[in-house]
């Protein structure tokens, strides 16, 4: 998506050094590393959220251009719903077949093998 080296080492380092402690019988533990992904309701989760799933919408429709993927055909032919995402949640929709389910299984496979730990 083009995003500039300095803008990813600023998200790289907030992900990488990120630190939290908890509460026990009201009093707080010490800090400790948290090795990955956010925090519960941090206000950047979002739009992180949207950034990945900007990528995995384009490989989708990318499949469906390529006839490995065939989503739910609206009546006319107007509309291809391959997917709905909100909030947190994706939904795949696609024809029942078996092809359709390996190639959304491939295609989510390679997905998270390019998401780095």
């Amino acid at each position: 998506m083009a995003f500039g080296w300095k803008w990813r080492r600023w998200i790289k380092g907030y992900l990488d050094y990120s630190r939290a402690s908890v509460f026990v019988n009201g009093a707080p533990t010490n800090e400790f590393n948290i090795k990955r992904g956010v925090r519960q309701g941090d206000p950047l989760a979002p739009f992180l959220f949207i950034i990945a799933m900007e990528g995995l919408h384009i490989s989708m429709e990318a499949a469906c251009d390529l006839h490995y993927f065939r989503g739910l055909a609206l009546p006319f032919d107007v509309i291809n719903i391959l997917h709905l995402m909100y909030a947190d949640d994706v939904t795949f929709i696609g024809e029942w077949s078996e092809i359709n389910f390996i190639n959304l299984n491939r295609l989510l496979r390679c997905f998270f093998f390019l998401i780095p730990d």
